[in-house]
């Protein structure tokens, strides 16, 4: 068992109980007059922060219309560009593909020893 377990519970005269209940109206008091004094602060600062997240999201829009722009723009090059290719190459693409299903045949072998 702890040490605060073990203690037997500390009796309050009226005269203590009055003097820690005035003790604690005064903190109070100080702290209400303290975040009075800091809430203009704290509302100027949660707007600097906003505005900056406001900033941010308009920076990302920008690069994500000049991200879809970029990609437009390549689709619209790309046909260009095989056009192009199919002329310089020399019959490759009218090559036929070789067929994925076809079996290699072995050579028979007589007498291999």
């Amino acid at each position: 068992m702890s040490e605060q377990e073990q203690q037997e519970p500390i009796e309050l005269t009226e005269e203590q109980i009055e003097e820690r209940e005035a003790a604690m109206d005064a903190q109070k008091k100080e702290l209400i007059k303290f975040y009075k004094k800091e809430l203009p602060l704290l509302r100027l600062q949660a707007e600097y922060e906003k505005s900056l997240a406001d900033i941010d999201v308009s920076k990302m829009q920008r690069f994500e219309i000049m991200m879809a722009k970029a990609q437009m723009m390549n689709q619209d090059q790309e046909p260009l560009e095989d056009k192009q290719d199919s002329g310089n190459r020399t019959g490759e693409h009218m090559k036929p593909a070789k067929e994925p299903n076809s079996k290699r045949k072995l050579k028979k072998v007589e007498n291999a020893v």
